[in-house]
Order: structure tokens, then C-alpha cells, then sequence
């Protein structure tokens, strides 16, 4: 049932993330993907807690 339901809007999504079926088909690139997201979420917590002068310890 779902299957045709979601049929007109399998190639609007399979376009738009194709790119990331690409690199779910290749093991050491999503694991490098992670870490380079995980590294930037992680500095734009981190990095602002170096500006302030008075933070929570």
C-alpha cells in the first residue's frame, strides 16, 4: 500500500539524495562523513566557551 502511495515521489528523492546513496554504498567514506560532521558540530559547540570569560566549570 505504501509503496504506491510513495511511487510518484521516488524519483524527486532519489535524485535529491543521491549523493548519499553513493556513500552509503562505500564503508570507509560514510565512516569518514561522520567524523567530519561530528568534528564540525563538535567546534561550533566548544569554540564559544573559549570567547566567553566567566563559564560554568
Amino acid at each position: 500500500m505504501f509503496k504506491t502511495l510513495l511511487a510518484p515521489f521516488r524519483k524527486f528523492f532519489h535524485g535529491l539524495f543521491a549523493g548519499q546513496y553513493k556513500l552509503e554504498r562505500y564503508s570507509l567514506g560514510l565512516a569518514g562523513a561522520i567524523i567530519v560532521a561530528g568534528s564540525i558540530g563538535g567546534a561550533v559547540e566548544i569554540a564559544p566557551l573559549f570567547t566567553i570569560d566567566e563559564t560554568v566549570e
